[in-house]
């Protein structure tokens, strides 16, 4: 089991506290202790519940109640959405494998409709950023730490050892400069759990703005795989300060309630949605290409449709005695 102090071996900062690790230097210290981590939960299948409420500037309150399938293998990427709008979505799919597709279905429809087909897809942050579970293991917001790490616009300002419980943690303090003015992420890792998320805050730079705006989430674990722990729970809790305009709350609880290991790869082709590559290609034509194409598939029947009765009355002229 690894103990937090490897981190600050590795580092220097127990004698110099003062001295902050580089991104560069704390990204090798967690590729190295973390590679047993992103390698289970690349490979993964993961279901679970949310239940929660979102709460706008206008007062409506909305319950949220629904539930996610989650899958991973080789870079790709799949989740399922069950019961996300109203009227119900059985089921809502986002696909990633330099491909990404996405597709839906209402309660009682036969089959899937696709919202769209991209080729090659850029935006690897979607799924990371809907899943939640698993992705705030790995994850800073809707970036993995490894990509998080090599942000230009991301420094590295602080590191230190937490006691929370009956954890031994290491929280981490970014500055982001993104955004003006600047904003604020702490993540803490449990270095005995792989370095594993256990907790992370974001918000304005400012400490007191921190108060009334931030985007918060805690993660638990409960068994493991190969040594690696499994989450089992997560909470989250985002707020914008009540003095903006725009100002809103919302409360998310996931529960986990199915992990497997074992992942087909027929489920991230088309196919298994019950649709084709027929379905892809009338997407990517656009609307007028659609009328003029079902225009001249109706030409084409009428046409056909004459030739066949043509060739009918001729054999039947033909059949006619002493003709």
């Amino acid at each position: 089991m690894l103990n937090s102090g490897i981190l600050f071996v590795a580092l220097p900062i127990v004698v110099a506290p003062e001295k902050v690790p580089t991104r560069e230097e704390f990204l090798d210290v967690y590729r190295r202790y973390a590679g047993d981590l992103l390698s289970v939960y690349s490979c993964i299948n993961v279901e679970s519940v949310w239940t929660g409420y979102f709460q706008g500037s206008d007062g409506r309150r909305e319950l949220h109640n629904y539930r996610l399938v989650y899958w991973a293998k080789n870079g790709r990427r799949r989740l399922d959405r069950f019961g996300v709008y109203e009227p119900p979505v059985e089921c809502h799919v986002r696909v990633e494998d330099g491909v990404h597709f996405s597709a839906w279905k209402l309660v009682g429809q036969p089959r899937f409709k696709l919202l769209n087909y991209f080729q090659p897809y850029i935006e690897q942050t979607v799924i990371i950023d809907q899943a939640r579970i698993p992705s705030a293991v790995f994850s800073v917001q809707t970036v993995p730490v490894t990509w998080f790490l090599r942000c230009r616009e991301v420094a590295l300002v602080g590191m230190a050892r937490e006691k929370q419980g009956d954890l031994e943690l290491v929280r981490v303090d970014f500055k982001l400069s993104a955004t003006e003015p600047p904003g604020w992420a702490s993540v803490w890792f449990d270095p005995a759990k792989k370095w594993a998320i256990v907790r992370a805050l974001l918000g304005p730079w400012d400490a007191e703005q921190r108060k009334e705006s931030f985007n918060a989430w805690w993660i638990s674990y409960e068994g493991e795989h190969n040594g690696v722990p499994l989450v089992n729970h997560m909470k989250i809790h985002v707020r914008k300060a009540p003095s903006l305009p725009d100002h809103f709350e919302e409360y998310l609880e996931g529960k986990v309630t199915r992990i497997s290991f074992e992942v087909s790869d027929d489920v991230f082709e088309i196919q298994s949605l019950g649709l084709t590559q027929w379905d892809v290609w009338m997407l990517s034509l656009p609307p007028t290409r659609k009328i003029v194409y079902y225009c001249q598939l109706a030409v084409v029947l009428v046409l056909v449709l004459w030739i066949i009765v043509r060739r009918y009355r001729k054999s039947r002229v033909s059949a006619i005695p002493g003709d």
